[in-house]
């Protein structure tokens, strides 16, 4: 998927998607106004904010800044990927309209980009505010990401990304599927990294601040629903080297949440047993848990009926792994 207009050498355009965030996107413009590295341009895509969203963003007298009305619907890659079209430099930053960068970290990711030509997207550590500054990652060192270590956990804040401007005509667009809103970006660094293994960079500098607060912190409640797209976008992978580290990651979060809902009373006992997305021993312990645990009040005839499931699996696995030993002395004795 090629970008039309040609780009210009060492110009940065900063992507920063926003919708009613007047309160924030302030900060975030003036952090990168302070920025020492002066080559940019700025392309705040907003999707209709109904606050002072667009009067603090024209208050800004800057050639650089532009600002651009675009109905989202909902899926902010939507807003992202309109931001990447119209974009003119070498290289691509993305930044939300609620956090904010440190004054060097342009300057510094622009500088790896120039020493390193295999790499093709740098992101930073991470510092949370307000209420104590707090560095995301203990790192002594850059990070040279490795797929298994991104299969295992998604170390790159959004807001720290700085890409060269060919990745997009290497992946593509952000994915603005509906089936995996909220984790697109964990998707496209997926993409990147089954495309070209060992071309993404972390910094081990914090020099972007991600802002916590009640509109941006994930809800107990939507955890399932997070890691249902979590599997919508593993099962994009089935033939990338590390699918089975994602799929074991999957199972693994399923099984806490599931266990969790259980105990709390969130979901049935019959959903449990038959979700065959948890490997069996997992639902095993997940179901001895519920009916051992003294948290929950679980009428008697339903603790029969959930140990009576139990021991059933259990039986039924023994005899399958009885008729796979006797097959097996059967076929060395004839030997």
């Amino acid at each position: 998927m090629q970008l039309n207009n040609t780009p210009a050498q060492g110009l940065v355009s900063i992507v920063m998607p926003t919708f009613n965030h007047g309160e924030f996107i302030g900060e975030a413009i003036d952090s990168i106004r302070a920025q020492t590295y002066a080559f940019w341009e700025l392309i705040v895509v907003n999707n209709y904010s109904t606050d002072d969203t667009t009067r603090i963003v024209e208050s800004y007298h800057d050639a650089r800044i532009c600002l651009v009305n675009c109905r989202n619907h909902g899926i902010i890659a939507a807003s992202r990927n309109e931001g990447i079209r119209r974009s003119g430099g070498q290289y691509v930053a993305l930044l939300d309209s609620d956090d904010r960068w440190v004054a060097e970290k342009l300057a510094r990711q622009v500088e790896v980009m120039r020493k390193r030509p295999e790499v093709l997207l740098v992101a930073t550590n991470i510092m949370h505010f307000p209420g104590g500054e707090r560095v995301l990652f203990d790192l002594e060192r850059d990070l040279e990401l490795r797929p298994e270590e991104l299969a295992k956990y998604n170390p790159i804040g959004n807001s720290s990304v700085l890409m060269r401007r060919e990745l997009v005509d290497l992946v593509g667009f952000f994915d603005e599927s509906k089936e995996i809103v909220s984790i697109e970006d964990y998707d496209y660094w997926l993409r990147v990294m089954d495309r070209k293994p060992g071309s993404i960079l972390i910094l081990k500098e914090p020099l972007m601040l991600y802002r916590v607060h009640p509109t941006n912190v994930s809800r107990l409640d939507d955890e399932v629903k997070v890691w249902q797209r979590h599997a919508f976008v593993y099962a994009k992978f089935r033939r990338a080297s590390f699918y089975r580290t994602l799929k074991r990651r999957s199972a693994r979060e399923i099984t806490r949440l599931e266990h969790r809902n259980l105990v709390n009373g969130k979901i049935g006992l019959r959903e449990c047993i038959k979700d065959r997305r948890i490997p069996f021993h997992l639902r095993l312990v997940c179901l001895a848990k519920y009916v051992l645990s003294s948290r929950t009040y679980v009428p008697w005839i339903k603790r029969q009926i959930v140990l009576r499931n139990v021991v059933r699996m259990a039986r039924a696995r023994l005899r399958r792994a009885a008729g796979f030993r006797a097959g097996r002395d059967q076929r060395g004795s004839s030997s």
